[in-house]
């Protein structure tokens, strides 16, 4: 169960608990509000669903349908037909048979707790690795796992780190004592340079551009940046996963060798503000 599923788990248990029993009619009243509790928990771990306010189950499942692939298959179920049936019970009190309705709704819940799983909302992404920490399950090379997971990262909350620390440290632990990290290193040691390089025909001074040079140019220039950094997106992309590593390998990789260290030393001494520039324009213009 997710983390943030575990404040529910009281009523979870009480369900379980009332249908081990055949108590139909207080699990079909008990379980029918649970489906938009789990649709509102969604909602509130998204960094893009910015406000939820009083907002009715059908809107809760609107907000959620860009995350789930199947959400066009599944999702009329949940946003259509489930408020009917929630509202006819709290104006009648009345169904012509709870117990098959409690077995519909039983496996409904379940399955939107395996739909939860699924969502590529990045808190969940990040448990799915906790859950799985064997990256050939997800990623042809471990390269593309090591940044998948960090670049997810970064889309948390600092309340959502906070809330699965221990987790995020455990694993971030293990990422680097991966025999494959080795790999990641090369990588980096070999393209780092060439991928800033790659930005040398920039016509502003990416190592020294600051905030307040970039509110201050014209609309001409802001055009020409969003165009030059369209163009440039995988490198742009490649720049940021090796500063993942950069700033993370002192902390966590343990196994490093000196000369390993002292290579990584003299790029971030030479690269590593060019980089954070880069991504200080970035970030506000794209």
């Amino acid at each position: 169960m997710l983390p943030s599923l575990k404040q529910r788990e009281i009523v979870f248990d009480e369900l379980e608990k009332l249908f081990r029993n055949e108590f139909w009619l207080g699990f079909y009243a008990l379980a029918l509000p649970q489906v938009e509790g789990i649709f509102y928990e969604m909602c509130i771990l998204s960094p893009s669903i910015k406000s939820i306010g009083n907002k009715a189950l059908p809107q809760k499942v609107e907000l959620i349908r860009p995350y789930f692939n199947l959400s066009d298959v599944y999702f009329d179920y949940y946003q259509y037909i489930i408020p009917d049936l929630r509202n006819k019970f709290t104006h009648s009190g009345f169904d012509a048979n709870f117990k098959l309705n409690s077995f519909d709704l039983l496996v409904d819940i379940l399955f939107l707790l395996k739909i939860f799983t699924e969502l590529t909302i990045p808190y969940v992404i990040i448990n799915n690795f906790h859950k799985d920490n064997d990256w050939k399950n997800k990623y042809p090379i471990f390269n593309e796992y090591f940044y998948a997971y960090f670049l997810n990262l970064e889309k948390l909350t600092d309340e959502q780190k906070q809330e699965i620390k221990s987790d995020i440290d455990i694993f971030i632990h293990k990422l680097f004592e991966n025999e494959r990290i080795n790999e990641v290193y090369t990588e980096i040691v070999k393209y780092l340079p060439m991928r800033i390089g790659d930005l040398k025909g920039f016509k502003y001074d990416l190592a020294n551009i600051d905030k307040e040079q970039i509110s201050n140019l014209k609309k001409h220039d802001k055009d020409y940046l969003k165009i030059y950094f369209s163009s440039n997106q995988n490198t742009i992309k490649s720049i940021r996963e090796y500063c993942i590593f950069l700033k993370n390998f002192e902390i966590y990789w343990t196994r490093i060798n000196s000369d390993q260290k002292n290579v990584l030393n003299e790029i971030k001494k030479e690269h590593l503000n060019t980089i954070i520039n880069i991504f200080k324009v970035y970030d506000i213009i794209a």
